[in-house]
């Protein structure tokens, strides 16, 4: 589903992601790898293979897309360092001809000699144009701002009161919140205003809402 803004093309991905043709880029947001040993040391059991499934969801997309730089809006690793953050990095040298561009979020507290070996640019924010990408909303003079952080959920109701909550791209007039890529997230429920759309995303379809 490709849509415009700022006179960029954006193309939304069931993947819940992003690809930016201009740059050739695929945008991730709130990865939060390493969440999974984060509650096995809470007492919670969970395994490996969710975030595994993450990697595998972004081979796929680096398969079809054959990106030049993978950008990730923030909260790529959600712990400290960890076992799985030397299985992340090894995964990233699998793709060492891709530049990765870590925008940091507040989750992302690793060294700076971490984010080095994992041959890794961290920056504040990264600039397309009049776009500005960033983790969390920040306020633009002019321009768009597209971040993460938040988690964005869209509410479904059917006839018999029944709900469920999916995540969902939020798009407004200067800002675009894209869905939070890993697995183990959760879900903030928004409600859109008139003037915004939502792409809400359910078994890898996006599905379009407008409000009325």
């Amino acid at each position: 589903m490709s849509i415009h803004i700022e006179g960029e093309e954006v193309v939304l991905l069931a993947h819940k992601c992003v690809y930016w043709p201009s740059i050739k880029g695929l945008v991730i947001s709130d990865l939060h790898f390493g969440k999974s040993s984060h509650f096995r040391k809470a007492g919670i059991a969970l395994t490996q293979g969710v975030q595994n499934h993450d990697l595998q969801k972004m081979d796929e997309l680096i398969a079809e897309f054959e990106p030049e730089r993978l950008i990730f809006l923030g909260d790529l690793f959600h712990s400290d360092h960890n076992a799985e953050w030397d299985q992340f990095c090894q995964w990233r040298n699998s793709y060492l001809s891709i530049e990765f561009i870590l925008i940091r979020g507040n989750h992302d507290l690793l060294s700076f000699d971490s984010y080095q070996n994992a041959k890794m640019r961290v920056i504040e924010s990264f600039m397309i144009g009049n776009i500005c990408l960033s983790h969390e909303p920040v306020e633009t003079k002019e321009g768009y701002n597209v971040h993460g952080h938040i988690h964005p959920g869209i509410k479904l109701v059917g006839k018999a009161y029944q709900s469920l909550r999916i995540p969902c791209f939020h798009i407004g007039r200067e800002v675009m919140v894209l869905p939070a890529f890993g697995n183990l997230t959760g879900l903030y429920t928004i409600e859109p205003k008139l003037e915004e759309t939502i792409y809400g995303i359910a078994n890898l379809s996006l599905i379009k809402f407008e409000p009325t």
